[in-house]
């Protein structure tokens, strides 16, 4: 019979190599990935056989083959070239004509490196560098994807997504190129996101400026046995044939925003005007202005680091409604047609979004009204009635110039002691440049 201090014992022991079999777990961890395969469905079909073939020396074989009732099927395939076809199998479960082979590629889901990051304009091998209004950043490392998700980030944490980003074939080089040489940071982070979350971060400084920057990054590349191409320049490994004299490495401080930080910018809306109270431009029985159009014209400047960028516009609005006059006649009114004008200029506000594709606008401005009409009225009415407006808008940025912008406006109309209110909801169009 086993006593008490030997059952305790062989517990402790029991337990300790518990605890160790799960400490000695944590060091391997395997991560699986999931692809779903998508069709679209019949409605005369029972089930579907979906088969999937993988690409080894030149030929397809058979890999992966399962019935389903559903419209896809999820699956976890190493990387590879593949392609998969659908039978569809009707209420007698007899098949019929399948889909045609689509062909899919998997990625094998690798860890970036970064070894080193330069921008591009120091490759050329000039003394002098000469910035344009653009940024090209180069970085060099292993693994980068060709579809990886490649941006910098700012010191708070802020992103800034590239206009344009290019991957060697041998995936050891990424250009980015940025549109605002002003919007990137003295310091930043180079972010490389390979699929499968997998992500290297290298610290970045926009400009190089001191020697040992080039003396560690000749190490590293040394050490792995291959410099690159663009690099040899850079390094003065390779000295480029026009070149006299020796290069000299200098700093370049850009310049503080100047004229380069105001946007300009040129839109048009469709806006009808509702009236909230009184009646529209303070004409008689004046409710609504259906055909009715905008145009805005004006910029905005945002200084460096600045939340919120500060603009001005002038603004043209074009509208037509009825107006109701008495005549001569007892009991009798007569309805008209009238055609407005107003011009107006506006303080502007506006906060973009991090990634630069989304923005909020406040405007306040103040101007006249002019309203005309080919009728002859023997009435006393107001033709250049005072107004104020206040509006709140959004954008989005369609394109590079291109932006789409709603939101709605309210507008006041003055006269001595008489005022009006209506709103003016819109839509429309906008080029930037």
């Amino acid at each position: 019979m086993v006593n008490k201090k030997t059952s305790a014992l062989i517990i402790f022991i029991l337990m300790t190599a518990c605890i160790s079999f799960l400490h000695a777990q944590d060091f391997y961890v395997e991560r699986r990935f999931i692809q779903r395969l998508s069709w679209s469905g019949n409605e005369y079909a029972l089930r579907y056989e979906v088969i999937i073939e993988k690409e080894e020396s030149g030929e397809f074989r058979r890999v992966y083959q399962e019935f389903s009732t559903g419209y896809n099927i999820e699956v976890s395939l190493p990387h590879g070239r593949y392609r998969y076809r659908v039978i569809p199998y009707n209420f007698l479960n007899h098949p019929g004509a399948g889909t045609e082979w689509v062909d899919f590629e998997i990625y094998a889901a690798l860890h970036p490196q970064l070894y080193y990051a330069v921008p591009e304009l120091y490759l050329s091998g000039e003394a002098r560098p000469v910035f344009s209004g653009e940024y090209v950043l180069m970085l060099y490392g292993m693994h980068i994807a060709p579809h990886a998700e490649i941006f910098i980030r700012r010191e708070n944490g802020t992103t800034i997504i590239p206009s344009e980003t290019r991957v060697s074939t041998d995936r050891s080089v990424a250009r980015l190129v940025f549109d605002n040489l002003h919007l990137i940071p003295r310091s930043f982070d180079a972010v490389v996101r390979n699929p499968g979350d997998f992500e290297a971060i290298l610290k970045c400084n926009a400009y190089i400026a001191a020697q040992p920057d080039k003396e560690s990054a000749l190490r590293i590349f040394e050490e792995l046995g291959s410099i690159p191409e663009s690099l040899l320049v850079f390094f003065g490994l390779v000295v480029p044939e026009a070149e006299t004299e020796p290069e000299v490495e200098i700093e370049y401080i850009p310049p503080e925003p100047g004229y380069r930080a105001f946007k300009w910018y040129l839109s048009f809306a469709l806006s009808p005007i509702f009236s909230l109270y009184d009646n529209l431009a303070l004409q008689p029985e004046a409710v609504m202005a259906l055909p009715s159009g905008m145009f805005q014209f004006g910029f905005i400047r945002s200084a460096k680091n600045s939340f919120f960028g500060l603009g001005l516009e002038a603004a043209l609005s074009l509208f037509t409604f009825n107006a109701v006059y008495p005549t001569d006649w007892q009991y009798y009114e007569y309805q008209t047609p009238m055609r407005a004008i107003a011009f107006n200029v506006n303080l502007a506000a506006q906060k973009r979004t991090y990634n630069e594709k989304m923005a909020f606008k406040f405007r306040f401005g103040a101007g006249y009204t002019f309203i005309s009409t080919n009728e002859e009225i023997d009435y006393p009415f107001i033709s250049r009635p005072f107004n104020l407006n206040i509006g709140a808008s959004f954008q989005w940025l369609a394109g590079r110039k291109f932006f789409m912008e709603t939101g709605a406006d309210m507008i006041y109309w003055f006269s001595g002691e008489e005022s009006s209110g209506a709103i003016r909801p819109f839509a429309g169009l906008g080029w930037r440049f």
